[in-house]
């Protein structure tokens, strides 16, 4: 089935509900799920080379922030809305500027993670000398995606600069209430950072055609030829970190990678992908983070990746975990990246933290690489 791109500056909600199923859940196959839940569990009984632990060894520190009410946001329709929260925000340097697109909800929303929070994702702009100043931002921003439909919210933007390709979340509920999608669509940007259409992320089944799974949120490019994807098989309770080639937007299960060492251990309740990072011609820093099993605190690691995918290093203790002097919110305890980016020799990082504010943490690139373990063959 070929995928209609949905152009979004031409997008109505009737179109939308047909696209929806026409093109998007009639592609829905259990059989890629079933797939995908037997490589996670060959890779969870496997033996791991470095078994990551829960012991602080937080290397970043904060650069910056940005609070809900302190950006200033527009729709397209020249209305300003006022934010309750902007977290989970994505990076990009671009020039003389720093973009960043933020996860936002209105004043009327429920907190995050409630089911019923209708978030969307702004972009905002600011100065890079600004940026490298720090502190606390105050920015102006744009609405640029959103939900369509009642029962939908939008979340996690990813970005991929390389390539200009923008990745986001949308949790769709079908036609029965209990009937859930929680998918990545991909689009491509423009000059000024707006993406033009969306298109959902698709798996290449082994007979060639391209389906959907029920969720796979936290999902987004290493680089042009490999995507990271993170699969939820509710029906087997499973849940893991794929790595695969890609054309595009359409993910090749057939020649995937399950790493052990990015699963989760006896004492987590799950890992989650957070951003990747370009390092050098032939490397990539890959963001990931546990959630342990009892208490749901997050802490951040980091893998080292080559440029087809195959694992070369990670850290064995957390680069970030919770920081509880910080801030006081919705969550306490979470900190969760969506970007990273690096100019000259320090590496920021873009975070939400406690599902409310924004933080822009910083570490040298030397100081994150002297905790990496080397994997030997």
């Amino acid at each position: 089935m070929n995928y209609k791109l949905i152009e979004l500056n031409s997008i109505d909600p009737i179109d939308y509900m047909k696209y929806l199923e026409e093109y998007v859940f009639k592609t829905y196959d259990p059989n890629v799920e079933e797939f995908l839940a037997d490589k996670i569990q060959g890779a969870l009984q496997s033996t791991r080379r470095v078994r990551h632990v829960l012991r602080s060894r937080d290397v970043f520190s904060i650069k910056g922030y940005v609070l809900g009410p302190s950006i200033h946001v527009q729709t397209p329709s020249s209305l300003r809305i006022s934010l309750r929260i902007a977290t989970n925000p994505s990076i990009m340097i671009t020039g003389d500027k720093v973009y960043l697109y933020i996860h936002a909800s209105s004043i009327g929303s429920h907190p995050v993670p409630n089911p019923w929070s209708r978030t969307f994702i702004v972009l905002a702009k600011l100065p890079l000398r600004d940026f490298l100043r720090g502190g606390e931002f105050v920015v102006s921003a744009e609405s640029i995606l959103y939900p369509y439909i009642t029962l939908e919210r939008v979340e996690d933007p990813r970005i991929y600069s390389d390539n200009n390709e923008l990745y986001h979340v949308r949790a769709i509920m079908g036609k029965e209430r209990d009937d859930l999608f929680v998918l990545t669509f991909a689009s491509r940007i423009g000059e000024k950072g707006f993406p033009k259409y969306i298109e959902p992320v698709r798996f290449m089944w082994v007979d060639g055609t391209e389906h959907i799974i029920r969720e796979y949120r936290d999902t987004f490019p290493i680089n042009n030829n490999y995507m990271v994807v993170r699969p939820v098989i509710k029906r087997r309770g499973l849940a893991g970190i794929i790595i695969a080639p890609r054309m595009s937007s359409v993910v090749n299960i057939k020649d995937l990678h399950v790493y052990s060492e990015l699963l989760p251990t006896n004492n987590e309740f799950k890992t989650d992908l957070n951003c990747a990072l370009r390092i050098s011609s032939n490397e990539y820093l890959l963001f990931f983070h546990s959630v342990d099993k009892y208490y749901t605190l997050y802490h951040t690691y980091v893998a080292v990746l080559s440029n087809d995918g195959k694992l070369l290093g990670l850290l064995r203790n957390p680069a970030i975990s919770p920081r509880i002097h910080d801030y006081h919110g919705a969550r306490p305890g979470t900190v969760f990246l969506c970007g990273a980016v690096k100019h000259e020799d320090t590496i920021y990082v873009s975070a939400g933290k406690d599902d409310e504010i924004i933080l822009i943490l910083e570490t040298s690139i030397d100081k994150l690489l002297e905790e990496v373990i080397w994997l030997k063959g």
